[in-house]
């Protein structure tokens, strides 16, 4: 399995008396995932080898050699090509540890106790990491047909994310 979770439980049961009973547990789950995009027969989505067109993004600012998304909106049709957001990371821990009391008193039961919860989630944007270019037939700065503007290489719109360092 590519993408396993795993959990882990310590437990410890202590009896003080007949009536008085302590729980103490630490408690461990967590997750690390890995999405690569893998293309279906005869698809690509790299860029072509041999590819010489400059980029108003430079290659070296993305995440791979993946190409971008295109979006065509308006006549003669609306469709969307996308290598979607890959390579994807995303990785969960959680610790947990809890202590718990029970009491017997007559008829009576009590449980008290207290937990803390430690996790922490380290998940990646979900952006496309080549970027997305938009033709738009809406746009009348150029031909008002999406699929000519894509042909002329007129975007009505070009989307890139950004690293920033946290």
């Amino acid at each position: 399995m590519l993408n396993p979770s795993y959990t882990a439980a310590i437990k410890l049961t202590q009896t003080y008396s007949a009536n008085l009973l302590n729980e103490t547990a630490l408690l461990y789950s967590g997750n690390k995932i890995f999405l690569t995009p893998i293309p279906a027969a005869g698809v690509k989505i790299k860029i072509p080898s041999g590819w010489s067109a400059s980029s108003f993004f430079p290659i070296a600012d993305s995440a791979g050699d993946l190409m971008p998304a295109i979006t065509f909106s308006g006549k003669p049709f609306g469709a969307t090509w996308s290598g979607s957001y890959f390579p994807w990371k995303n990785g969960y821990e959680g610790f947990e540890y809890r202590d718990d009391l029970s009491w017997t008193k007559g008829r009576h039961q009590f449980k008290f106790g207290a937990g803390v919860l430690h996790d922490y989630k380290n998940q990646q944007l979900q952006a496309n990491t080549e970027g997305t270019a938009n033709f738009s037939s809406s746009n009348t700065n150029y031909s008002g047909d999406a699929y000519i503007d894509f042909i002329l290489g007129l975007a009505s719109q070009q989307l890139h994310p950004v690293a920033i360092s946290v």
